[in-house]
């Protein structure tokens, strides 16, 4: 139930074992106690000023308006202090991420005085049409609006809900690279084994234009040592083909895997429609109809 009043990233340290620490609790304010029944716990004071800030606008008022009007709520802008909340709070956190995003804070203006009116009316210019040359994704820039929110009731209710909703992200990130690496590490062994049913196939046709050739010299009525070359020949041409045949398997599935990752993988489609069309042409060439069909 404490609201700091004055996130922006300036108050924002990150320390040297990954903590993150917020900083300058001088705007802090005390709300009601969480638990019904507990004495209301309320600073009429709203706190003391202690920080003051020029850069871009990031100025720290007094008087009614207190905080840094670059990353301001409306409601702290109009000096509302009863309206001042967890979702406050929440603005400010969709404050740092836009300008995490941006490059910019929501209210860049070095005119305080056009800053504050902005700030008033919740005036934020998407992220996206601020910083049309960053790729900024879209699941980030709803977040960040939803945070900003003119409205308060219309933000996440609490810090909480916004940590949820990036945590999310981050794991769909992380999950689509895994997948994207699997996809990789896919296309390599569906190249590979391309090239090894390749090689099965030429080695198949070369060792059957050999055994022709050895076929057409030797007759029924020859002994069976002149025979024993073709029947090893046979088994060489066999071992061949098997060795073609496990490496199409291979490389059907690695690209139907990727597949059902990436279904418009182009890589994988163009690999599958050069296995099948070779395929197609080795069952015409053999003349393997019920395998060519």
């Amino acid at each position: 139930r404490v609201v700091h009043r004055d996130l922006t990233p300036a108050n924002v340290m990150g320390g040297e074992y990954g903590e993150v620490l917020v900083m300058d609790w001088g705007l802090a304010k005390v709300g009601a106690a969480a638990r019904p029944g507990d004495p209301a716990r309320e600073d009429p004071a709203g706190g003391k000023v202690s920080t003051d800030r020029s850069a871009h606008g990031e100025l720290t008022l007094e008087g009614g308006v207190q905080g840094s009007v670059a990353y301001m709520a409306p409601e702290q802008a109009r000096g509302e202090a009863g309206a001042i909340d967890e979702r406050t709070d929440v603005f400010g956190l969709g404050a740092i991420l836009y300008e995490i995003l941006c490059g910019c804070p929501p209210y860049p203006e070095d005119d305080l005085r056009l800053a504050l009116e902005r700030a008033r009316r919740g005036d934020v210019v998407p992220p996206r049409a601020r910083a049309p040359h960053r790729d900024i994704p879209s699941a980030l820039e709803a977040l960040c609006l939803r945070c900003l929110s003119a409205r308060k009731e219309d933000r996440p209710a609490s810090a909480r809900e916004v940590h949820d909703e990036l945590q999310r992200y981050i794991e769909g990130i992380h999950d689509a690279e895994r997948r994207a690496a699997d996809a990789r590490r896919l296309a390599d062994g569906a190249a590979r084994h391309l090239a090894a049913y390749r090689a099965g196939c030429d080695a198949a046709r070369r060792l059957d234009r050999d055994h022709a050739a050895r076929l057409a010299a030797v007759h029924d009525h020859d002994p069976e040592d002149a025979k024993r070359g073709l029947w090893s020949l046979e088994e060489e041409i066999e071992d061949a083909r098997q060795r073609a045949a496990a490496a199409f398997r291979e490389a059907t599935s690695a690209c139907h895997a990727i597949l059902n990752i990436d279904p418009g993988d182009r890589a994988a489609r163009a690999i599958l429609a050069d296995l099948y069309l070779e395929r197609l042409e080795e069952a015409e060439a053999r003349g393997e109809r019920e395998t060519a069909a």
